[in-house]
């Protein structure tokens, strides 16, 4: 996993990142975060796989965590994009 820019100032170079990570790795995905001190607020990361992809994790395997904020629906949607970050990685 990687930086990977703001998706408001730098929408050219979060595209170019996620092509060059799909190109080497068999999974690519990206997910956001909001952090107060970088320029907008909204930072974005890019994770590459060659094997495992984040979204096919078994739901049953979660059972075992006993978290008071963490569950397998919160884990999906970390990896759910607003649409004008999701149109930078549709082909």
């Amino acid at each position: 996993a990687a930086q990977s820019e703001s998706p408001f100032h730098n929408r050219e170079l979060l595209a170019r990142i996620y092509k060059d990570v799909k190109a080497s790795y068999a999974v690519a995905r990206c997910y956001l975060a909001f952090i107060p001190t970088y320029q907008s607020g909204m930072w974005s990361f890019m994770l590459g796989s060659k094997q495992y992809d984040p979204l096919k994790v078994a739901r049953k395997e979660s059972r075992f965590l006993e978290a008071k904020y963490y569950t397998p629906d919160i884990h999906r949607a970390c990896f759910t994009l607003p649409g004008f970050v999701q149109i930078l990685f549709d082909d």
